[in-house]
């Protein structure tokens, strides 16, 4: 026998012996490869008349809206389709919750006045075909700082509730 197929003998052995070893640490890999999809919640601030904020939101996982420096009525309103500013929105998308609500922070400090339960599309991709439209009537004064993020952020677990209007 040649050497050349000596040597490729030896190491197909070799690979054959080690297979059962590779197999598990290969499937430990795969299953270490499959993430869950990142979440996203994007919300673009538009023009908006006195006393109030108005945001396009496109959203792949449940989101919050916390309040923060002004402890007045806030009255939520959302819609699922139409035109902001000139800009076409939520012709793919779905309500992540109440259409209306109203909430009231107890202080100036951080508050939770809106609670998604759905996301706003199905799909991340989908742009601003799969945004809402919230608009956060405050009346008349300083506006209060808005935040729109993911529901599943652990920080947002200790931000209080409003109280409902």
């Amino acid at each position: 026998m040649k050497l050349s197929v000596k040597i490729l003998s030896a190491w197909v052995a070799v690979e054959l012996l080690a297979l059962p070893f590779a197999i598990p640490a290969l499937a430990g890999f795969k299953s270490a490869l499959k993430t869950q999809p990142q979440t996203h919640v994007k919300a673009i601030p538009m023009p908006s008349p006195q006393g109030s904020q108005i945001f396009l939101i496109v959203a792949n996982t449940p989101f919050i809206v916390i309040s923060e420096g002004r402890a007045v009525d806030l009255t939520l309103s959302l819609t699922q389709s139409g035109f902001a500013s000139g800009v076409e929105y939520g012709k793919h998308a779905q309500l992540p919750g109440d259409a209306q609500t109203c909430s009231r922070p107890a202080d100036l400090a951080p508050a939770r006045i809106y609670t998604a339960v759905n996301p706003t599309a199905k799909s991340w991709y989908q742009g601003q075909s799969g945004a809402i439209k919230l608009t956060v009537t405050h009346g008349e004064g300083d506006a209060p700082a808005l935040s729109i993020v993911p529901k599943a952020q652990a920080a947002t677990a200790r931000i209080p509730l409003g109280f409902a209007c």
